[in-house]
């Protein structure tokens, strides 16, 4: 057995936007999807200093920001896709939620798990 040291993480926290095209967000979309490609690289460049390098791309999740965009619209203004009918679970992803992904990709949890995005949007996500 190959005796890496421990030698940390990094943890790289997305949009959904990183697996899922959105038309209306082409530059968001770009910028996400290149933050995975870099994932991916840096996985490669750290493994042998035993750093993992993971994502986690947040979709659906009730950030301050999102919840003060969705006060300010009318019901009728949400997209269906941001409506939690249209996620699987039928909720928003609460952030501290989030927040204990990160928190077990930061511990020995992951410690065989890098290169890896995880779509943290209770199912909303439609790409494989």
């Amino acid at each position: 057995m190959k005796n890496v040291l421990d030698g940390g993480r990094i943890v790289i926290v997305s949009g959904i936007a990183s697996v899922e095209v959105f038309p209306e967000l082409p530059f968001s979309n770009v910028v996400r999807l290149a933050w995975l490609a870099e994932n991916k690289r840096l996985s490669f460049v750290l493994a042998p200093r035993g750093i993992r390098v993971n994502t986690l791309s947040l979709g659906g999740t009730l950030t301050e920001r999102f919840a003060a965009r969705l006060a300010r619209r009318s019901a009728d203004d949400v997209p269906s896709r941001e409506s939690p009918q249209n996620i699987p679970l039928g909720e928003y992803g609460d952030p501290d939620d989030a927040a204990y992904v990160v928190v077990s990709l930061l511990s020995k949890l992951s410690n065989h798990i890098t290169g890896t995005n995880i779509a943290f949007d209770g199912g909303l996500t439609r790409s494989y």
